[in-house]
């Protein structure tokens, strides 16, 4: 009985573990394009799922043992198949909650590809999910597995497997009833193990992604003078970096458009800084986001143009603008901690932006992360390249922020409401950094605020 029981059950799990690469192999890429790109193909992908869903998975398995009788390992790359969509449900659902995050958009506007987001800061953050399902896919597979094995579809009494031991069992149980606990037992223990070690890895292997934010202080309020102040003129308009002309967005909602941004027009000349501010809520965010095509999918433009160097960003494809992020316009939010992966190192973040914009190698892109964390003036720049986001203050937070932003070498910084979440001393700081680096690079600055106070920092400020 325990030979019987130890050859068994090498049969069972590599049954199992037969339909679980093929759940894992189909619905894990396919989930992550349905929650990542979403639109058109979420739908397909979603309306392909149902269909398979609606399949009688029994039926469908009977009729193809019926083509190849006795053939498990068919049986069982077929049930993968059709239990495909439950792991496609999963992994999209939490994919649609993980690109919304902040870090998903700061990788986007470092110009990273759509690929190596996907792969290497969205899927650990759904690892989660994913581990439980495929647990509870094993033990799924493994009951499905002894069935068909008791119904003697499968097994044979020359090769045992649990199932087929039960079905034995169950054929002299009034002469030799305890033959049946055995596999019955090492079946319920396998189920409960399945279940207990999907736990167990899901909890190691999200242990890192719970950080505990620290050193953010809360803002404090400036006051705001009733005029700007002097040195904020007017320039006559020439050839510019970024033109916005007469740019208006909607909200659009249950067939109801409501005007959010209303025919706004300003230019950024290559060196200067242009102040947008206004009011929380006026739209100023919703200004930047509609010129780095990033707006949310209730809002569009409805009229106006954003031109960059004569190019038309409206209606530039794409594939183009996925070029034009980092390398030439990059962007600074006022949330510096949620916009960096809690899952990677900061060097390893910084390497990765340097190595999608430079052909450069591994080593090459380390040493400009360690001179971009100098350049940015963090102290012990290498201590700080070994940290997590978690690790950090608010103000080192912003200046690893800066960092990213700057590996790419562009040429417009849109910094939105960069100092918000700090204090006031380390607003002065942070104010002062952006001034010398831009003073050192010739980057031109559009800075997105409300308080009138911080825009004389920037000699060459203007509205």
């Amino acid at each position: 009985m325990l030979s019987r029981l130890i050859y068994g059950g090498r049969r069972s799990l590599l049954a199992i573990a037969e339909g679980l690469a093929v759940v894992v192999a189909l619905g894990l890429p396919l989930g992550l394009v349905a929650g990542y790109v979403g639109g058109w193909t979420d739908w397909l992908l979603s309306r392909l799922a149902e269909i398979v869903l609606s399949m009688p998975t029994i039926i469908l398995i009977l009729v193809l043992l019926a083509v190849l009788p006795q053939n498990e390992s068919a049986a069982m790359l077929a049930f993968g198949v059709l239990n495909t969509p439950s792991m496609l449900r999963v992994v999209r659902a939490a994919t649609l909650k993980v690109r919304e995050e902040l870090y998903i958009t700061a990788a986007r506007l470092s110009g990273l590809s759509h690929v190596r987001i996907a792969v290497r800061h969205v899927l650990p953050r759904v690892a989660g999910p994913i581990i439980v399902q495929a647990s509870i896919f094993a033990a799924y597979a493994l009951l499905f597995e002894t069935g068909l094995a008791f119904l003697g579809l499968t097994a044979t009494t020359s090769t045992p497997t649990w199932g087929g031991m039960v079905g034995d069992a169950a054929t002299v149980i009034l002469q030799d009833g305890w033959l049946i606990f055995p596999p019955g037992i090492v079946i319920a223990l396998t189920i409960l193990a399945f279940g207990v070690f999907g736990d167990f890895v899901r909890d190691v292997a999200v242990r890192d992604l719970r950080p505990t934010a620290k050193g953010v202080k809360p803002a404090v309020a400036s006051p705001v003078p009733a005029s700007p102040p002097a040195n904020l003129v007017a320039v006559p308009l020439n050839d510019a970096l970024l033109q916005v002309r007469n740019l208006s967005v909607a909200h659009n909602m249950r067939g109801c458009s409501t005007v959010v941004v209303d025919d706004v027009s300003f230019d950024v000349f290559a060196g200067e800084t242009v102040g947008l501010v206004g009011e929380s809520g006026c739209g100023k965010s919703v200004t930047a986001m509609a010129v780095l095509r990033l707006l949310p999918p209730a809002l569009r433009p409805v009229a106006g143009r954003v031109y960059w160097e004569q190019q038309d960003l409206i209606v530039m494809r794409d594939r183009a603008f996925d070029r034009l992020r980092g390398s030439a316009i990059a962007f600074v939010s006022q949330e510096p901690q949620p916009s960096l992966d809690p899952t990677f190192r900061i060097g390893s973040q910084l390497a990765e932006v340097v190595r999608s914009h430079e052909d450069v190698s591994r080593r090459a892109a380390r040493r400009r992360a360690h001179e971009l964390l100098e350049l940015v003036e963090l102290p012990n720049a290498s201590a700080v390249a070994r940290t997590y986001a978690h690790e950090l203050s608010g103000g080192m937070s912003q200046r690893v922020a800066l960092a990213l932003a700057l590996a790419g070498r562009p040429k417009l910084l849109i910094a939105d409401e960069p100092t918000t979440a700090l204090d006031v001393t380390v607003q002065a700081e942070i104010l002062s950094l952006i001034r010398r680096l831009q003073a050192d690079t010739n980057m031109a600055v559009l800075i997105i605020t409300h308080n009138w106070v911080s825009l004389p920092t920037f000699a060459t400020a203007r509205l």
